[in-house]
This record gives structure tokens, sequence and C-alpha cells, in this order.
């Protein structure tokens, strides 16, 4: 079965050390220049990607970072519920408040 774009891209920018440009990916996935900004800005907007300025040029990379929203789909169980983020070992201290 063939990998999504956004797996294509997400694969493709795990693989550079520094990033890519759009350019560079519509180069290398052989699709249009607009397709993977597209893809690009709907990725970074749910935190997959994340770019920095270098000049002019947009470069992206994957985010390490994620948002409380993100955490919480980590936190999917096998049954399909979500677990409390707040009810892991992490988030759970002295001050919590969660019993």
């Amino acid at each position: 079965m063939r990998e999504s774009l956004e797996e294509q891209i997400l694969d493709y920018l795990k693989k550079m050390r520094v990033g890519a440009t759009a350019s560079e990916l519509s180069r290398k996935l052989n699709i249009n220049r607009m397709t993977a900004v597209k893809y690009l800005e709907v990725m970074r907007a749910t935190g997959l990607v994340d770019y920095k300025n270098v000049g002019m040029a947009k470069v992206y990379y994957v985010s390490t970072e994620f948002s409380y929203a993100q955490h919480v789909l980590l936190l999917k169980t096998s049954s399909g519920e979500f677990k409390d983020p707040r009810r892991t070992s992490h988030y759970l201290g002295k001050y919590s408040g969660v019993p």
C-alpha cells in the first residue's frame, strides 16, 4: 500500500538533518510546489511540522514539541477511549489535586 503524501513528507523531513523547503520537497516527491506548501501549512497548523526562516526561504522540519491536544491523542487507549493525561504518572505530583 502506498504511503499518503503526508507520510511521505514526514519521512523525507525526518531524513533531512536541517529540514527542507517546499521547493525541495516538491522536486523530491514529484509534486507541485503549491501542493507541497498547502500540505506543509496544514501539517504546521496541526503541529506535525514547524519551520524556520532562512533568508527568504521557509525551511520545514518535523516538530518535536506537542500541544496538549496532541498529547491527549497520543494517550488514546487500545479500547478507543482517551486517558486523562493529568492522571498519568508524570502529571501526578504532590500538588496536582488529582486523587
